[in-house]
C-alpha cells in the first residue's frame, strides 16, 4: 500500500480513535480535577478553626510551639542551658557544633541596670559563631516588643 493511500484509507481511522482516546483521558483528567478541587475545599473548610484564644505562658510557648518548630526543621536543643553548666561560658562556647540550639545564653551589655541577660535561644551556625537569635514571649505579648528585645541581644 503506498503511502497516499494508507493515508486515505486508514489515517482518518487511526486519527479518530486517538482523538477519541485523548477526549476520554481529557475528560477523566477534568473530573478527577473537579473531585480533588472539592476535597481540597472540604479538607480546608475542616481545617478552619476558632483561633487559639489561649494566653499561654513563655515557658508554654517555648514547649509547645518553638521547640516543636525549631526541631521540625532539623536543629538540635542543647539539653542544659549553658548557664547551669560546668566551666566557663568560653570552654563552652568552645564545644557549641552547627545545626545547634542553646537556650538561656547569657549574654553582657544589655541596656539594664544588671548590663546582662539571656537570650531564650541561640542558633549557632557551622562556623561556630551566632546565626540567629530567638526571643520567646507569651503568646498575648505585642511580637514587636520580643523582635526589640532579640534585636538588643543580638547587638550584645
Amino acid at each position: 500500500m503506498s503511502q497516499f493511500t494508507f493515508l486515505q484509507t486508514e489515517f482518518p481511522t487511526i486519527y479518530e480513535s486517538a482523538h477519541k482516546a485523548f477526549k476520554t483521558d481529557k475528560n477523566t483528567l477534568d473530573e478527577t480535577i473537579k473531585q480533588l478541587r472539592a476535597e481540597l475545599a472540604s479538607v480546608k473548610q475542616a481545617n478552619t478553626t476558632q483561633p487559639d484564644t489561649h494566653d499561654y505562658s513563655e515557658q508554654q510557648t517555648r514547649d509547645i510551639f518553638i521547640d516543636l518548630l525549631l526541631k521540625e526543621a532539623g536543629w538540635i536543643l542543647v539539653s542544659t542551658p549553658l548557664n547551669q553548666r560546668e566551666g566557663s561560658l568560653s570552654e563552652v562556647e568552645g564545644n557549641i557544633k552547627g545545626g545547634t540550639i542553646s537556650s538561656e545564653f547569657p549574654v553582657t551589655g544589655m541596656p539594664n541596670s544588671s548590663g546582662t541577660g539571656f537570650v531564650d535561644y541561640v542558633l549557632w551556625g557551622d562556623d561556630g559563631k551566632p546565626l540567629a537569635v530567638v526571643e520567646a514571649k507569651r503568646t498575648r505579648t505585642d511580637p514587636r516588643s520580643g523582635q526589640q528585645q532579640a534585636k538588643l541581644y543580638a547587638d550584645c
